[in-house]
């Protein structure tokens, strides 16, 4: 279990934001909050802060970039390459039973939503970092991909790793055991508190 403590971590709307919540192992732990609080811009604070001492990979909820005529086996290669303590194609395949084989050859420009984000798991994966944080997962999947997703987060969890995700369907995880993260409106300030 890991606490953070951050007054005026970042503003939204002019409207300063505290931090006072536990992650925890071996768990899911999900953020929630109102649709326009702010959940998104605390995930890029983080992803841009010095607040975590552990190492984390994260997956937000913006589309792959079109890098140019890049294949997806590209852009694996280039995380390879480029990043510190990273996993290979195939050792994230039988880790996670992810198979990302049918996308291999396709340009990332044209990939669809769900291809994307299936992408963009595994880059996330190939990481091997000790945390995960996800940016609404589920979007654009099909009910197939929603199950391997989950199946993914239970194989992390079953790793010990700290694994966060932005949701707002809560019928998306309610098979797991799960700690709670609410990002709400006290007076004149928000706060990022633990909850049920």
């Amino acid at each position: 279990m890991v606490s953070i403590q951050q007054k005026n971590f970042f503003t939204v709307n002019s409207t300063s934001v505290d931090l006072n919540f536990t992650l925890h192992q071996a768990k899911l732990n999900i953020l929630m909050g109102r649709n326009g609080i702010g959940k998104s811009t605390f995930f890029n604070r983080l992803k841009e802060s010095k607040i975590l001492d552990f190492s984390v990979a994260f997956m937000d909820q913006f589309p792959l970039c079109p890098i140019s005529e890049y294949q997806v086996q590209d852009l694996f290669q280039i995380i390879l390459e480029e990043c510190n303590g990273v996993i290979s194609q195939k050792e994230v395949e039988l880790r996670y039973d992810l198979k990302i084989d049918d996308l291999l050859l396709k340009n990332i420009n044209y990939l669809s939503g769900g291809e994307q984000q299936r992408v963009k798991l595994f880059c996330t994966l190939m990481l091997n970092r000790e945390a995960v944080f996800l940016d609404e997962p589920f979007q654009y999947l099909d009910v197939e991909s929603v199950m391997v997703f989950k199946n993914i987060f239970k194989n992390l969890i079953k790793e010990n790793k700290t694994v966060l995700i932005i949701e707002h369907d809560k019928s998306l995880i309610e098979e797991f055991d799960s700690h709670f993260i609410h990002m709400r409106e006290e007076r004149d300030k928000i706060e990022v508190i633990n909850g049920d």
